[in-house]
């Protein structure tokens, strides 16, 4: 297995937006447990792709990227909040807009209740909410702080929060909707020239 990481991390990245659907499954049957990357930026094609994505959480320590395009089943959902909560490293997950049923408030406020209790996340999120979410702003504006300054003039609504016990920050960023839908940038992690800025 040691072997197969470090080949993994050699490789980087793995892309297969433009493979036909029959094809990106051959591929990925055929890597699976055999070549692991730090970086996937993989659409949903059925049970290769699932089991291709479980397996880089569960097995592989150096993944810190998750791009995910197309219509992932809920059953990946404890995959994404497992890879979410792995603290160890700076990581990033971004579920395009047609992925946008997976994430609920639910799954945000335990992620700032992990946060809170356990201090050391280095997460970005980006996501869709749903068509019907029309108070998203409200429900983070309960939670963090408006940020005025960078508020004025933008049509995106920014947020911010400082955690309790240590120089770590959570921001967030919303866009207009379009289509029904709103785009949400969420990061949890060190910042300390935007603590400095802020004067908090």
């Amino acid at each position: 297995m040691d072997d197969v990481k470090s080949i993994g991390r050699k490789h980087n990245s793995l892309t297969l937006l433009e493979t036909a659907f029959n094809l990106q499954n051959t591929i990925l049957e055929n890597l699976y447990k055999k070549l692991y990357f730090t970086t996937l930026d993989i659409k949903y094609t059925g049970e290769a792709a699932c089991n291709f994505l479980k397996d880089h959480i569960d097995n592989h320590e150096f993944l810190k990227g998750v791009d995910l395009h197309g219509d992932w089943p809920a059953s990946i959902v404890p995959y994404i909040e497992k890879f979410c909560l792995q603290n160890q490293r700076p990581r990033y997950l971004t579920m395009r807009r047609t992925t946008h049923s997976l994430l609920d408030w639910t799954h945000i406020e335990e992620l700032f209740a992990y946060w809170k209790e356990n201090e050391n996340i280095d997460l970005h999120l980006k996501y869709y909410t749903h068509a019907e979410d029309t108070n998203h702003s409200e429900k983070y504006a309960k939670v963090m702080k408006d940020d005025v300054e960078a508020n004025e003039g933008a049509e995106c609504r920014y947020y911010y929060l400082k955690h309790e016990r240590i120089g770590s920050i959570s921001r967030c960023c919303i866009s207009p909707p379009y289509d029904g839908q709103s785009s949400v940038s969420l990061t949890f992690g060190p910042d300390l020239f935007f603590m400095k800025k802020k004067k908090i």
